[in-house]
C-alpha cells in the first residue's frame, strides 16, 4: 500500500530542527515518508550587476545550502530510522512552492513557526498563501512544545462534526493517541451541538474576544501537544489562526477532511 507524503517546508532558521522533528514525529504516527523542501530568495543569494559572479555566487550559495541541508536531514533519518528525501531550489518562493505542491502531491505540508514574539512565520506570510492555495492537510509544529518522536500523543479537537471523526487521517492519530480525547468547542447560537464521543471529554466555551485565551488556557493545563482542526467547518479560530497560534505554543494540524 501507498505511503503518505509528508512534505517540510523550512526556511533553515532557528526553528528548523524543531519542525523537522514534529514531522517525524506525525510520520511515526501516520506511517508516512518526508521529503524536506527549502526555496532561496535570488536576493538572498546576488548582490552583484557582474552575470559571471552571479553565476558563482549562485552555485557556491546552492552547494553551501545543500550540504546544510544534507547534513540535518541524514543526521535526523540516522536517527530516528525514517526516509527523508530533500530538493532546494533558489526562485520565487511563492511560485516554486505553488508548482513543488502540484509535482509531488504531499499529503500533509508541515512548517514551523518564527522563533519570534510576533507571530511571525516563515517567509512573507507563507503560512496563509499555503492554507490558501493547498487544499490538502497541513500542520503548523509548535516551537517549543514541539511533537516528540518517542513520546505518546495527547490529542485536543477544535469544535468537531460527525465528518471529523469520518476523517482517515484523525482516525489513524486517534488509534494512536491517549485517551480521553479533549474536544474544545464554541458555543454560539447557530450551533449549540456537541459532538461526544464515549471516549472524549468536552470543553464548551462561549463565542466571544476570550474564546481563543480560554481555549488556550485549557489546552496547556490538559497537557495537549496536538490539535486538530477541521478548516473546512468555518469559524472564528480558523479564519484568525495567526491569533490563534500566537495564544498556544503546540503542533496545530488543519485540515479539510478531503485529503487523507
Amino acid at each position: 500500500m501507498k505511503k503518505n507524503k509528508i512534505l517540510v517546508i523550512s526556511d533553515l532558521k532557528k526553528s528548523t530542527k524543531t519542525t523537522l522533528k514534529s514531522a517525524i514525529s506525525l510520520s511515526k504516527l501516520i506511517e508516512a515518508d518526508i521529503e524536506f523542501f527549502h526555496v532561496k530568495k535570488p536576493t538572498e543569494v546576488v548582490d552583484s550587476h557582474n552575470q559571471l559572479t552571479a553565476v558563482r555566487t549562485i552555485n557556491a550559495t546552492y552547494r553551501e545550502t545543500e550540504n546544510k541541508i544534507k547534513t540535518i536531514t541524514s543526521n535526523y533519518a540516522d536517527k530516528y530510522d525514517v526516509n527523508i528525501h530533500y530538493d532546494l531550489i533558489i526562485g520565487n518562493v511563492k511560485h516554486e512552492l505553488e508548482g513543488y505542491f502540484k509535482a509531488s502531491k504531499p499529503d500533509i505540508i508541515v512548517l514551523g513557526k518564527r522563533q519570534s514574539s510576533a507571530i511571525k512565520l516563515i517567509g512573507d506570510d507563507i503560512v496563509s498563501f499555503i492554507l490558501k492555495t493547498y487544499n490538502g492537510t497541513v500542520l503548523i509544529a509548535g516551537k517549543e512544545h514541539t511533537l516528540e518522536p518517542k513520546n505518546i500523543l495527547s490529542l485536543g479537537i477544535l469544535n468537531p462534526t460527525p465528518n471529523s471523526f469520518k476523517s482517515k487521517i484523525l482516525s489513524e492519530l486517534i488509534n494512536k493517541t491517549e485517551t480521553p480525547i479533549k474536544t474544545f468547542n464554541i458555543n454560539n447560537s447557530k450551533n449549540n451541538s456537541i459532538q461526544s464521543t464515549a471516549n472524549t471529554v468536552d470543553f464548551v466555551f462561549e463565542n466571544g474576544t476570550n474564546a481563543v485565551n480560554s481555549i488556550a488556557n485549557y489546552i496547556n493545563k490538559n497537557k495537549i501537544n496536538m490539535l486538530y482542526i477541521d478548516r473546512s467547518k468555518t469559524n472564528s479560530l480558523t479564519n484568525n489562526f495567526k491569533q490563534f497560534l500566537k495564544a498556544i505554543d503546540i503542533s496545530v494540524l488543519f485540515t479539510n477532511n478531503t485529503q487523507l
